[in-house]
């Protein structure tokens, strides 16, 4: 009965192998992002980022093509070679056939009014990265998405000399244009390099508002010149244990 039973079992799996076991190119897949993108389908094939991989920026893009080209220099140890585009008003078919390049695009006019400004199109291929967004706000959190997928491959391929990433299509937009986080600085002083780091991790989560309170009866975090007794008396309290506390921004 135990064979039998087992034999069936053998059977269901051989019948069941593909299904269980095979990507089906253009099925939804996932990916390790935060938030979640709304919309990604697997494709054929892999991307290298290889040495010889070149930026292409349309005009408008030229600070987040200069971020991405800094922080893929922190992931890799690799400073990529960086262009600007002509800027056409058509679509960016006519360098399509370009290979080893990471390409940020402007959308069309013509779709532009159609689209979430902060909208986004992620495009990885066997030999380019597509990068699509009508606005800054958009390409940035493009960009955003390509550099959580590349270090999270960074860190599965460890073992690797070059980093390997899975083809695939991606279109994303926030559902609320209000997202933010709290920072309280007021009853908790935050020294400087803490909340600049505090502002990148929200960047990079594609959060686009900070607030940030830093005035309250136990403390005032801001410098005015008119006056400065705000800070001179404002800016610091005494605990419990005799010891001053407190500090401000300037």
């Amino acid at each position: 009965m135990i064979y039998r039973s087992l034999l069936t079992l053998f059977f269901l799996l051989v019948i069941n192998a593909d299904s269980i076991f095979a990507q089906t190119i253009d099925t939804p897949l996932s990916l390790p992002l935060i938030p979640q993108a709304q919309e990604v389908l697997l494709k054929e094939g892999t991307f290298v980022l290889s040495e010889d991989i070149q930026i292409i920026y349309d005009g408008p893009f030229e600070e987040e093509s200069e971020y991405l080209q800094s922080e893929l220099q922190r992931i890799t140890g690799i400073e990529f070679l960086r262009f600007d585009l002509p800027r056409a008003d058509k679509p960016l078919s006519y360098i399509s056939t370009a290979s080893n390049v990471i390409l940020i695009g402007q959308q069309r006019r013509s779709q532009k009014s159609a689209v979430n400004k902060e909208a986004y199109s992620l495009e990885v291929l066997p030999n380019r990265i597509n990068i699509t967004a009508s606005s800054d706000a958009g390409a940035f959190y493009g960009i955003q998405s390509l550099l959580q997928i590349i270090e999270k491959q960074k860190i599965k391929q460890a073992a690797r000399r070059k980093i390997e990433l899975v083809c695939f299509s991606l279109k994303d937009a926030p559902h609320f244009p209000w997202r933010g986080m709290l920072l309280d600085a007021s009853r908790h002083f935050m020294e400087k390099d803490f909340v600049l780091r505090y502002i990148d991790l929200l960047a990079k989560h594609k959060m686009n508002v900070l607030h940030f309170h830093i005035t309250e009866d136990q403390g005032w975090r801001l410098a005015i010149d008119k006056y400065p007794k705000l800070t001179e008396i404002g800016a610091w309290r005494t605990e419990k244990d005799s010891s001053i506390y407190g500090g401000f921004y300037t």
